[in-house]
């Protein structure tokens, strides 16, 4: 993917709350993971039935390993 094919993107801003707060900290337990932030990404996909895109290997793993595409 190009950049200009990466700045045509559409994005959606998504909005904290504190159900996404602590369903990111459930997922960040889940996975073992000493930093919440990752997870944030798994929490915004399951709220909002988007895809994940990562070029992290490790949390991409772990998705798959819990069913998330």
């Amino acid at each position: 993917m190009s950049l200009d094919e990466l700045l045509g993107i559409a994005l959606q801003v998504a909005q904290a709350s504190g159900k996404l707060h602590k369903r990111l900290l459930e997922w960040a337990e889940w996975l073992g993971q000493a930093r919440a932030y990752d997870s944030q990404y798994l929490a915004l996909v399951e709220e909002s039935g988007a895809e994940l895109w990562t070029a992290d290997e490790r949390s991409r793993n772990q998705a798959r390993q819990i069913g998330i595409s």
